[in-house]
């Protein structure tokens, strides 16, 4: 279950230079991947019936590994940084009032680049969290695949200077050089061992060699590694021995300089994806806390809307299905709001997937379960309708020099003409 000693050793090594854990007794284990870990986390520190605290939108695999195991998320909400510590606080602070639920002892977050939503914690919200995790005995898991794909500080950098340049001159953005300024992870932060942390290779080396690492207190990791023997074993051997190979002979300076390389790609294909969903459609800019909210419009009427990811490969959209000219009659006809939307939600996926855009449904990430506020006790759980959403992805699609010198559209790169004639034509229908 412990892997090859010497790819163990290099674990050791990135989470020791880039992670600094603030005590001494952590340890590493291979695991195939984070989604695995965090399946293996949840038999260890979860018993049926318990709840795990994630954030309003997570990703979705950390809510099916669940709830066949009588595991219940709780959705925290969220704001520009990602969980909200004052709302965790809220929730906690109620909980011996919530009637049969048991309190939870384990917070999932994706604190980089957060699936589906791109945000970014800061260095403080870090502190908070972990502040609130120690006052009400929690564990954090902090599942960081994104940790390398993070643009803070060019939350609009390249759509504001590459929207008038001809497509001749994009072809060589990709190569210009930006620093890779690293966030510090929670176990900077951890004295007391309880955070766990999550790393993969599959969104920087190839998301194919399902193997990653978990760093955590050594007697999570000694249990940890226990559990694997009796199910998984080691990662695929071939997966090790080439990622082994890959980082003996860059060593950590290569691997680094190839992880500034790829987070510069990928926030090009960000700004591009940007342009290429509001080419010739008008384009308001209003500024909410921190961040900048980008609301995209045709003929005065507003489509949706969007914050440009500060992490990740996703751009999460909330679309303005009231101004869909159907809305109103449905809502007239009886059907409630939420009704509506999903209908609304589902109609405007079917009509994208017959374009051959494929995008993903807010409530895939929404878990079935909130718990409603304004009361002390245990209250009606309400499902959360995630429909005011998409996310797109920029990871997978070829933006090469070749399309700009063949003088093809942003929108034909990414193959997103359709989406905006069909998300302009669903709003006429």
């Amino acid at each position: 279950a412990s892997g090859l000693p010497e790819l163990c050793s290099l674990f050791r090594e990135i989470s020791s230079s880039f992670f600094t854990p603030a005590h001494d007794r952590w340890a590493v284990c291979p695991t195939m991947g984070n989604t695995d870990a965090w399946y293996k986390l949840c038999t260890l520190l979860c018993d049926p019936g318990d709840c795990i605290l994630v954030e309003e939108y997570t990703y979705p695999a950390v809510l099916a590994s669940s709830y066949p195991r009588d595991i219940l998320p709780i959705a925290v909400p969220m704001d520009s940084q990602g969980m909200s510590p004052e709302h965790l606080t809220a929730i906690l602070s109620e909980w011996c009032d919530r009637g049969t639920l048991r309190r939870p002892r384990l917070v999932y977050t994706v604190p980089i680049g957060q699936n589906p939503t791109g945000s970014v914690m800061g260095v403080q919200r870090k502190k908070d969290l972990l502040a609130v995790c120690a006052e009400y005995d929690l564990m954090l898991v902090e599942d960081d695949p994104y940790h390398f794909l993070n643009y803070s500080g060019n939350d609009i950098s390249l759509y504001d200077s590459i929207k008038d340049e001809p497509f001749e001159r994009l072809a060589c953005v990709p190569s210009v050089s930006r620093s890779l300024e690293l966030d510090p992870s929670f176990l900077k932060f951890d004295t007391n061992g309880r955070v766990i942390r999550l790393d993969s290779f599959s969104k920087t080396v190839a998301p194919g060699c399902r193997l990653g690492w978990i760093t955590a207190e050594k007697a999570i990791v000694d249990r940890f590694m226990l559990l694997t023997e009796v199910s998984t074993q080691a990662p695929s051997g071939m997966s090790q021995a080439l990622v082994l190979s890959l980082l003996s002979q860059r060593g950590m300076t290569g691997y680094l300089a190839w992880t500034q390389e790829l987070r510069n790609v990928y926030l090009f294909r960000r700004d591009v994806l940007m342009r290429a969903i509001s080419t010739g459609l008008a384009i308001t800019v209003a500024r909410n806390v921190c961040r900048k909210i980008w609301t995209v419009s045709a003929h005065r009427l507003s489509l949706f809307e969007f914050v440009p990811p500060l992490g990740g490969m996703f751009l999460w959209i909330k679309i303005h299905y009231f101004n869909h000219p159907t809305y109103e009659g449905k809502l007239h006809s009886g059907q409630s709001i939420d009704e509506v939307i999903q209908d609304l939600s589902q109609e405007l996926w079917d009509l994208l997937a017959e374009g051959g855009v494929l995008v993903t449904q807010g409530s895939v990430f929404a878990p079935q379960a909130v718990l409603a506020q304004g009361s002390a006790r245990l209250v009606t759980l309400a499902r959360p309708s995630g429909c005011h959403y998409f996310r797109l992805s920029f990871s997978s699609t070829e933006v090469s020099a070749s399309c700009f010198c063949e003088r093809r559209s942003y929108a034909q790169c990414y193959r997103l003409t359709t989406w905006r004639k069909r998300a302009t034509c669903f709003y006429k229908s």
